[in-house]
């Protein structure tokens, strides 16, 4: 392979995702990038789920198309290190998610995943995780910031359906996977795909049913995991395809639906925490109900202020934020009209959540959040 040089375009200098298509398919390259008068390798990584694979990393880089990057075969000597990056432990119920050996998050959800453990609901004993059971929906606890802040809260006494970044919704036709008093419907794992993990990211795609008290399955829904780390922190990538695989799929006009966050205890408003959303209004007072580009929760953590921003993705329809000073927040488009799906119709949405040592300004939220929605182009 002959060197392919090449740069980017980007709209402001954060550290944010790369992503290069790859001119011939291949699954080791190597990343290399002009500077100070010399080329220097950069960790990389293949995406070799796609369908056509595709290169990535994270970088700062000026506005405009400033650095010089070039591919070159693996083979060529010098490389970064191998050794750090990400790795997925698979625990059964739970996978767990390692930067540099430490958790960074973990994901929790029941399903079959051998022939003795069918139809039972797990619960999670673990001294990092802490305590989780696991019986209605998937959901990500814990999620952590780079120096070790725990930003959410999983199960609090108030609402113990509230299970940190979770998805569900209250009304599916007719049946609730939301709520969790014992008569209310599952989203339970069918399977799991394409778990990869390296220096760059971590993630997978798994296949999810989500079945009414009886037992009857409503839907289909394929979710897609991934995990980057930037300077500040951690940005976490979900995409969602909802199928209408058993007949119309009718996600009625509800309060209670969505994706939803809820953060740690000493971080909510009621403690000394902040809500701030993209208009620079603050607070439940200032963000219920408001349109915006996106919400950050930050606050005090054992000495330390930490925070999440959520990002909703391009698909999503526009809608008004639901936020409590309390700290939950719901990225929910069908709260005020239902969404219909004809059989055989699907229904995508993705999202981006930030997990970021620091305030809202210091984590630059803002400019995460418009590399999110620009990402860099090829020049």
């Amino acid at each position: 392979m002959q060197p392919y040089e090449f740069s980017l375009r980007t709209v402001n200098s954060v550290v944010q995702v790369h992503a290069l298509p790859l001119p011939q398919p291949m699954d080791r390259v190597r990343l290399e990038r002009y500077q100070d008068g010399q080329w220097t390798p950069v960790a990389s990584q293949v995406d070799t789920t796609l369908v056509h694979p595709v290169l990535f990393w994270a970088a700062a880089d000026q506005p405009g198309g400033g650095h010089r990057y070039r591919l070159l075969d693996r083979l060529q000597e010098k490389t970064v290190d191998s050794t750090s990056g990400f790795s997925i432990e698979d625990c059964q119920y739970r996978f767990k998610v390692r930067w540099n050996r430490e958790v960074a998050a973990a994901y929790n959800f029941i399903g079959l995943r051998d022939t003795d453990q069918a139809g039972k609901i797990a619960t999670i004993v673990d001294p990092k995780v802490n305590i989780a059971s696991v019986g209605y929906k998937p959901f990500w606890y814990p999620l952590y910031t780079p120096s070790g802040l725990r930003l959410t809260e999983n199960s609090p006494a108030d609402h113990p359906h509230h299970h940190s970044l979770w998805f569900g919704h209250s009304e599916v036709n007719g049946f609730d996977i939301w709520s969790e008093t014992g008569k209310e419907g599952r989203i339970v794992l069918q399977e799991i795909r394409d778990v990869v993990s390296g220096p760059v990211f971590a993630g997978w795609t798994e296949t999810n049913a989500w079945l009414s008290p009886n037992q009857e399955k409503l839907l289909e829904e394929d979710r897609t995991h991934r995990l980057w780390r930037v300077e500040q922190g951690y940005l976490l990538d979900i995409r969602f395809c909802f199928r209408a695989t058993e007949g119309e799929l009718r996600f009625g006009q509800a309060k209670d639906g969505g994706l939803g966050l809820r953060v740690a205890d000493s971080m909510d408003v009621e403690d000394g925490g902040v809500i701030v959303n993209s208009n620079g209004e603050r607070n439940e007072a200032g963000t219920f109900d408001r349109h915006a580009d996106w919400i950050d929760f930050s606050g005090p953590i054992a000495g330390r202020i930490g925070g999440l921003a959520l990002f909703n993705g391009p698909e999503v329809p526009k809608h008004p934020w639901f936020t409590r000073d309390y700290g939950p927040a719901l990225s929910n488009f069908m709260r005020f009209e239902p969404y219909t799906l004809a059989e055989g119709e699907q229904l995508q949405l993705s999202f981006r959540v930030y997990l970021h040592d620091g305030d809202v300004a210091t984590a630059q939220v803002a400019e995460q959040y418009q590399a999110y929605i620009h990402p860099p182009e090829l020049v």
